[in-house]
């Protein structure tokens, strides 16, 4: 069963009020399908920072529906800002976050059974969204729930939701590493066009604070945000690479 996920972290919309420049993106519009993890083995040691993110992630949750809210709304740019973006980027950033608004006040409930390691699917979807989502025209960058998938069902995944990329996480384990604790998984990327898996690793996050976007307050949320970035390191020179006018 696949059921659809909203993207709640908004870096591209925030770099987009930063800059105001109306230009147009280096890569071709795609769409990638990132499947939500159901599962992590964790170290016992580190539930009590799993619990602290799981009540952060609500309180997040509220915090993005309030930006949107304003995003979504004319009247939260200057003359100045809108002249810059340009009259039809303007109406499709704010046709775009009233789709975004209206789809995550529907997933309260959902949010509210938050688990720790779904964030990894959607930290991801927000800094593929970053890097891709700078100019127009847009990708897409939508997390979905599927039970039970493997490498041979990708294919009926893309299909059914009609992407041209499916992304999914596997063996998402804490470790030990040069007496450290770290966070291991492996990455799948699949290609709808190509009919294969363009991509297979396992990577490694750690309890290093990156700082900037990769920001983090404990040692498994340092884990979850290094693991993203040696992931999304792993599969963007493949999906920029494809993609680049």
């Amino acid at each position: 069963m696949i059921k659809k996920s909203i993207l709640l972290l908004l870096p591209a919309i925030l770099f987009i009020l930063n800059t105001g420049n109306a230009q147009t993106s280096l890569f071709k519009p795609f769409t990638l399908i990132i499947i939500e993890p159901d599962t992590a083995q964790l170290d016992p040691s580190l539930k009590k920072y799993a619990d602290s993110m799981q009540h952060d992630h609500l309180i997040q949750y509220y915090s993005s529906l309030r930006q949107m809210e304003n995003m979504a709304q004319d009247t939260a740019y200057t003359p100045e800002f809108k002249r810059k973006v340009g009259k039809d980027n303007m109406k499709e950033y704010e046709d775009n976050m009233r789709t975004k608004l209206e789809n995550a006040k529907k997933n309260e409930a959902e949010m509210k059974q938050f688990k720790y390691y779904q964030s990894i699917s959607e930290f991801s979807a927000s800094v593929y969204e970053y890097y891709f989502n700078e100019f127009a025209p847009y990708s897409t960058f939508e997390i979905i729930k599927a039970k039970h998938w493997d490498k041979a069902s990708l294919k009926h995944i893309a299909d059914s939701t009609h992407a041209d990329y499916v992304m999914g996480y596997k063996n998402i384990h804490s470790d030990v590493y040069n007496a450290h604790q770290v966070l291991k998984m492996t990455t799948i990327l699949f290609s709808a066009n190509e009919n294969k898996v363009l991509l297979e690793k396992e990577t490694m996050g750690d309890g290093t604070n990156m700082g900037g976007m990769w920001e983090c307050n404990n040692s498994l949320n340092c884990m979850l945000a290094t693991i993203v970035k040696t992931s999304f390191q792993s599969a963007y020179p493949i999906l920029s690479q494809r993609q680049k006018k």
